[in-house]
């Protein structure tokens, strides 16, 4: 996420003689340091989830054919229970591997967000270094995750796997490694993919 989009730069201060004050600077972006926070980020987002206007679904009916099943397990990296509820999917065969909030039960969730790389700012020294700071907290941490939902994997390894389906999914290099659990915990010989 380019943070510094989401917030203005601080303005460069200048001391008297027209020279830039590096501590002047710093101090107009302590503003930026005490609004942005991976907590604030995170509550923005679980808010920006609980509001956002639902209607009903078009219904692919060959895709709710196909959902229909109980051996069927579905790892969901929507933060909402979509499937739950508009392809009527048991939520004992869903996993949320980023959490999700249910606007309904308002059972509280941790939801995960974040990314892959560091990113490197083209900012003054105080900011850049707090943007650094961010971009640390925020990387996702994709084998802690996984580990959390083992049990996710060891259903696959145990379900004789024959098809496995993307739907709505964008292949984003920093979810590669929970695919690639998957590949690796599948053992049937052929699956269809």
């Amino acid at each position: 996420m380019p943070y510094e989009d989401v917030l203005d730069q601080p303005e460069i201060q200048f001391d008297s003689e027209g020279d830039e004050d590096p501590f002047q600077t710093g101090e107009a972006s302590q503003s930026m340091e005490q609004y942005i926070s991976v907590n604030m980020l995170t509550k923005e987002l679980r808010e920006w989830i609980e509001n956002v206007e639902e209607t009903s679904p078009e219904i692919d009916k060959n895709l709710a054919e196909r959902f229909k099943g109980h051996n069927n397990m579905f790892l969901s990296f929507n933060y909402t229970n979509t499937l739950e509820k508009w392809y009527e999917i048991d939520y004992t065969q869903v996993t949320h591997i980023h959490g999700f909030v249910d606007n309904e039960t308002q059972v509280p969730d941790t939801i995960i967000f974040g990314h892959k790389d560091n990113d490197s700012y083209n900012m003054p020294a105080p900011s850049e270094e707090y943007m650094s700071d961010i971009d640390q907290e925020t990387l996702k941490p994709v084998l802690d995750i996984i580990s959390k939902h083992e049990y996710f994997y060891k259903k696959i390894m145990a379900s004789n796997l024959k098809s496995l389906f993307f739907y709505g999914f964008s292949f984003s290099e920093v979810d590669s490694p929970y695919i690639e659990k998957i590949l690796k915990s599948i053992t049937t010989s052929k699956p269809i993919i």
